[in-house]
C-alpha cells in the first residue's frame, strides 16, 4: 500500500499577502521566545558556574588533603572540574538557542524585505545589524572560553594540592585571596 501523493498548497495572488503576515507575526513570536530563553540560559548558567567556582575556592584547604584515587588527584580539583564539565553545554545550549534566534530573524527579515510589504514592516531590518549580531555572539562565547579557561586553570592548580593556602590563614583560600 503506498501513501497518497501529496499535492501543494495553492493560495490565490490576492490571498498571499496575509499568509505572509501570519508568517511574519509567527517569526516575531519566535524571535521573543528565542531571545528569552537565550537570556534565561546565561542569567542561570552563568551564576551557577561562578557559583560553583566559588564553592571550589572556599573548600579548596579542606578538600585538598582528601585524593580521589580515581583521578588521583585532589577533592580541591573536582569542584573546578565539574565547572569546566557545566559550562560546556550551557555553552552549547546559548548557541543552539542563538543560532535559532537568528534563523527567525531572518526569515522576519525576508518577509519584510518582501514585495508585498516592502516600506511597511520594517522592524526587524531596523533592530538588527551583522556586526551587532557578530559581536554580541562573540562576547558570549568569548566570556564561556574565558570561564572554561579559569576552570580548567583553577583544576590543574588543585590537581595535586598544589593551591593549598592551608599554612597561610584560617580563613582559607577565599580568605587570603580576598
Amino acid at each position: 500500500m503506498t501513501a497518497p501523493e501529496k499535492q501543494p498548497v495553492t493560495i490565490p495572488e490576492e490571498e498571499r499577502w496575509k499568509v505572509q503576515l501570519e508568517d511574519w507575526k509567527m517569526a516575531k513570536e519566535r524571535i521573543n521566545q528565542f531571545d528569552q530563553t537565550v537570556v534565561r540560559i546565561r542569567m542561570t548558567g552563568i551564576p551557577i558556574i561562578l557559583v560553583i567556582i566559588g564553592v571550589g575556592l572556599t573548600l579548596a584547604d579542606r578538600l585538598s588533603g582528601v585524593t580521589i584515587p580515581v583521578f588521583s588527584c585532589t577533592g580541591a580539583a573536582v569542584p573546578f572540574l565539574f565547572a569546566g564539565l557545566y559550562i560546556l553545554p550551557v555553552a552549547m545550549l546559548d548557541y543552539v538557542h542563538y543560532r535559532m534566534l537568528q534563523l527567525a530573524v531572518e526569515h522576519a527579515k525576508s518577509i519584510e524585505n518582501s514585495d508585498s510589504f516592502q516600506g511597511l514592516l520594517g522592524l526587524t531590518n531596523r533592530l538588527t545589524t551583522k556586526q551587532l549580531n557578530t559581536g554580541h555572539f562573540s562576547a558570549a562565547m568569548l566570556f564561556y572560553a574565558l570561564l572554561f579557561i579559569l576552570t580548567v586553570l583553577l583544576a590543574y592548580i588543585f590537581w595535586n594540592g598544589a593551591g593549598s593556602f592551608s599554612g597561610q590563614s584560617e580563613a582559607g583560600l577565599l580568605g587570603s585571596v580576598l
